[in-house]
């Protein structure tokens, strides 16, 4: 994401704004959720009950939002959150973990969309990152081959990511729930069936809800 800032300030000149707030903590906080939950989680859950989780509870964050904030919703949304929470369900209570994940993910991207996306993104991601670190030491490091495979990663999915949301149209956690399920389902891990409605409801709830950026 800093590589990212520093890419635009130089095409662009405009500077980094990632003074910290009320809402960057509280996105740091959310995605040291989504880091940490997928890290832990992902040991002991397999990918396929694992893409279901994180898939339901990431967009169910969306409908929990507007319901706090008390934000007109269509009636019909309660289909594709009855799917996700049907995806959930199916996925079994050991993958708790990374249900909290998929919260922290949504919450992270909600509140990355006030203001400034790449700022709001970057604040959040660079504030959690120490703590993040220091949650994942249990965890054996990152050497070799799966830190270049993982600095790359980063990197494409940073830059990408901000693309993506601002200009295509399709929910941006479609493409993820897709990759994942198909992901899940070759390599046999986890029920399938938790697969389907968890990305129905996931792809349903934005689509209805307008929420482009979770």
């Amino acid at each position: 994401m800093w590589l990212a800032l520093t890419i635009r300030r130089k095409r662009s000149g405009q500077r980094p704004a990632l003074q910290p707030d009320v809402f960057r903590i509280t996105g740091a906080v959310a995605a040291i959720l989504w880091i940490c939950g997928l890290c832990f989680g992902l040991r002991d859950v397999p990918l396929g009950q694992a893409a279901a989780m994180f898939c339901a509870t990431a967009a169910l964050t969306g409908v929990a939002a507007r319901l706090a904030l008390q934000d007109r919703m269509p009636i019909l949304v309660l289909i594709p959150a009855g799917l996700a929470v049907a995806g959930a369900v199916l996925a079994g209570p050991q993958a708790w973990p990374i249900g909290l994940a998929g919260a922290g993910f949504g919450m992270h991207m909600l509140l990355a969309r006030r203001g400034d996306l790449l700022n709001s993104r970057s604040a959040h991601l660079i504030l959690a990152a120490p703590v993040a670190i220091l949650l994942m030491f249990g965890i054996p490091p990152l050497r070799g081959e799966a830190l270049v495979l993982a600095a790359l990663a980063a990197i494409i999915l940073s830059i990408g990511g901000i693309y993506w949301q601002r200009w295509v149209t399709i929910p941006a956690l479609a493409p993820v729930a897709a990759l994942t399920s198909i992901l899940g389902i070759v390599w046999g891990q986890g029920p399938e069936l938790a697969l389907i409605p968890a990305v129905l409801g996931a792809f349903g709830i934005q689509r209805m809800i307008g929420s482009n950026g979770s």
